[in-house]
């Protein structure tokens, strides 16, 4: 059992409940305030990520693509039922709660990618890389059209990163990045909206926009600024700076960890979410069978996006896309689904499958088809 792995997450976990404490406006119910919510969803996680532990992983296999579809289904029904928040049409009211069926995509995509590309001997073609891509731009256009510019952005580094593991050619990923380049003016005009263009221009100069999109981006800067080195937390009479940033429990939970811990509480955090990508980069190093090792570089890829997305967006270095911090930022959907990726990192970490082929990703049998081998199967031929 990979304890430090289980161990990072739970104490980023207790960080962002302090911070949304720290936060979030209190109510009269607690179990209706942010921090109860966020308890409650990191409850209901736990139960789930125990569940899917204790089933090995492998099987699991066989609900890739039943999961990819049911991601889909709710990314329509948002669409034709969700409750607009904001502008933006992301949520299905559920009670009290919010699903966010884009949190739980990315994981059906990762999913569905690693068992499509698992064995397959055609990703060095360009033919071949059809099939990912369109599983891929699928989920992506309807996130997009939501509208959720942050969320639809993780798709890209994640199929980028699992054709790279199971075997493209390097020059057909370079192409695939130069297209995605050459592709960015005209979605700049054709597919944004004005308010995802005005946060792209407030990213390079917040000045210019300082009582629209740039508000955000400069009371940010400056929570962070005021936390100095230790932060406020030490000084009662500090001036809360961060209560002037929107939306300051989610998206911005970092302006109030800057400013209450300052610049070594920020670093502490940053290392262990460093440790968690670490523990889980080494986990799919560990693996040699194709489909776990697919399985964990996706769910890596697309955690160490958020967090750089995230984190950048605070400080200045990354558009303002409305993107949560994984563990940390509030929102049910998005913790939920990272408890969920996280044990599923821990399930393939304590079930090594191995892979009895004669090449990295699974050779050729007599008849041409690629395979690869698992307990299960190796007993049954036993």
């Amino acid at each position: 059992m990979p304890w430090g792995l289980i161990i990072v997450a739970g104490l980023l976990t207790l960080v962002g409940l302090l911070a949304i404490a720290d936060a979030a406006p209190e109510q009269s119910v607690w179990v209706r305030s942010y921090v109860g919510k966020q308890i409650i969803a990191g409850g209901l996680g736990l139960l789930v990520s125990v569940f899917v532990v204790l089933i090995r992983y492998y099987r699991w296999k066989n609900w890739s693509y039943p999961m990819y579809g049911l991601g889909i289904l709710s990314l329509l029904a948002v669409l034709a039922f969700g409750g607009t928040q904001m502008g933006a049409r992301r949520w299905i009211p559920m009670g009290g709660f919010n699903y966010q069926p884009s949190e739980t995509m990315k994981l059906a995509l990762v999913f569905c990618l690693a068992r499509y590309m698992m064995h397959r001997d055609n990703l060095t073609r360009v033919h071949g890389l059809l099939g990912p891509a369109i599983l891929t731009f699928i989920p992506m256009a309807l996130v997009l059209v939501q509208p959720d510019l942050g969320s639809s952005l993780v798709f890209i580094p994640v199929f980028l990163a699992m054709i790279f593991v199971a075997g493209a050619d390097h020059r057909h990923l370079l192409g695939a990045i130069g297209l995605g380049m050459a592709a960015m003016p005209p979605a700049y005009y054709l597919l944004l909206r004005d308010y995802q263009r005005k946060r792209l221009i407030a990213f390079l100069d917040p000045s210019q926009l300082d009582l629209e999109e740039g508000y955000q981006l400069i009371r940010a800067k400056i929570a962070i600024g005021s936390g100095g080195v230790f932060g406020r937390l030490w000084n009662e009479n500090a001036i809360d700076y961060s209560r002037y940033v929107p939306i300051r429990h989610n998206d911005f939970i970092c302006t109030v960890i800057g400013e209450e811990v300052g610049f070594v509480g920020v670093t502490v955090m940053l290392l262990l979410f460093s440790l968690l990508l670490w523990y889980c980069m080494r986990v799919a190093l560990r693996t040699r069978e194709p489909f776990g090792r697919l399985l964990v570089v996706g769910i890596t890829t697309y955690l160490g996006v958020q967090i750089a997305v995230n984190l950048g967006m605070n400080i200045g270095l990354a558009p303002i896309t409305g993107i949560t911090l994984p563990f940390v930022s509030y929102g049910g959907s998005s913790l939920i689904t990272s408890f969920v990726s996280l044990a599923m990192v821990v399930n393939v970490a304590i079930n090594q499958t191995p892979a009895l082929t004669g090449r990295e990703f699974g050779d050729l049998d007599r008849d041409g088809v690629t395979v690869g081998l698992d307990r299960d199967m190796i007993d049954r031929r036993r």
